[in-house]
C-alpha cells in the first residue's frame, strides 16, 4: 500500500454518501449529546496565551509542547509518524498548486497543558483506555480543511470500534464568523459547555474562523464504559450537568 492509499482506504471504508447535493441526518451534522454547567474562561485565557501554532504538516507534530502520549497511545513514535506522514501526499497536492505553504500554513492553534476545571470536563466522561485529548484553539483567519479521520483504525485497532467515540466540548461561546463542518451540514451558535459527536469513522469535516475572537475547545477521543453511558444519558435528558 502506498502512501497516497491511505486517503483512497478511508475514502473507501467510508459509509458516507460522498454526494454535496444530499443531506443524510445520520452523517451530515454534529450530534449534541449535552451541556456542561460551570466557569473555565480563566483557563481558557491561559490556554489561548499557550497554544502553539499548527499546520498542516505539523498538526500532529510528537516533538515540543504536543509531545504526549494523548496524542499518540501507541507509544512508537516512528510507527506514528509514518501514519501521518501517510496522509501528507494527498494534503500537500492541494498545497503544490498554490503559493500556500504546507508546513507553515497555520490551521489551528494547540496545546495539553489544561487547568483543572478543564480537566473536570475530560474525566466526566469515565473513557476506557486509551483516552486522548487535545484543546484546538482556531484563530481569526484559521481554516482546517476538509479531511476524514483515520486514528480508529491504527490507534485504536484493538478497541471495539462501536465504543470508540470522539467528542468535542466547547469551551467558549459561538461568535458569527465561526464554523464547524460534517459532512453537508453546518454547526454554529453553540453555548460555553455544550458538548457534540458525530460519526468519526466515516465524515468528512473542516473548521474555520472568520471572526477575531478565537473558537476554542476540547477534542477527547476514548472507549465508553457503563459509567460514560450513565453520563450521556444524564446529559441528554438534563438541561445541564456538572463535571
Amino acid at each position: 500500500m502506498t502512501k497516497l492509499d491511505l486517503m483512497e482506504e478511508a475514502i473507501a471504508l467510508s459509509n458516507y454518501h460522498f454526494d454535496k447535493n444530499q443531506h443524510d441526518p445520520r452523517f451530515d451534522g454534529a450530534q449534541v449529546l449535552g451541556r456542561f454547567e460551570g466557569e473555565w474562561a480563566n483557563e481558557v485565557a491561559q490556554m489561548i496565551e499557550i497554544s502553539k501554532s499548527r499546520s498542516f504538516g505539523t498538526r500532529n507534530s510528537i516533538d515540543g509542547q504536543n509531545n504526549s502520549d494523548l496524542d499518540n497511545p501507541t507509544g512508537d513514535k516512528e510507527a506514528y509518524q509514518s501514519m501521518i506522514e501517510g496522509f501528507r501526499p494527498f494534503e500537500k497536492e492541494f498545497f503544490d498548486k498554490t503559493d500556500l505553504d504546507y508546513y507553515g500554513y497555520p490551521i489551528i492553534n494547540k496545546t495539553n497543558q489544561i487547568g483543572p476545571k478543564v480537566t473536570a470536563l475530560f474525566k466526566a466522561f469515565k473513557f476506557a483506555e486509551p483516552t486522548t485529548y487535545t484543546i484546538h484553539i482556531q484563530k481569526v483567519g484559521q481554516v482546517f480543511p476538509y479531511h476524514i479521520d483515520f486514528f480508529h483504525r491504527r490507534r485504536w485497532k484493538d478497541a471495539p470500534q462501536d465504543k470508540v467515540i470522539r467528542i468535542q466540548v466547547m469551551l467558549n461561546d459561538w461568535v458569527p464568523g465561526q464554523c464547524l463542518g460534517y459532512g453537508n451540514s453546518v454547526y454554529t451558535g453553540w453555548k460555553a459547555g455544550e458538548f457534540h459527536t458525530f460519526d468519526h469513522a466515516s465524515v468528512p469535516h473542516w473548521t474555520s474562523n472568520a471572526n477575531y475572537e478565537p473558537r476554542v475547545s476540547l477534542l477527547i477521543t476514548g472507549v465508553k464504559t457503563p459509567e460514560t453511558e450513565e453520563f450521556l444519558y444524564r446529559a441528554r435528558t438534563q438541561k445541564t450537568v456538572t463535571a
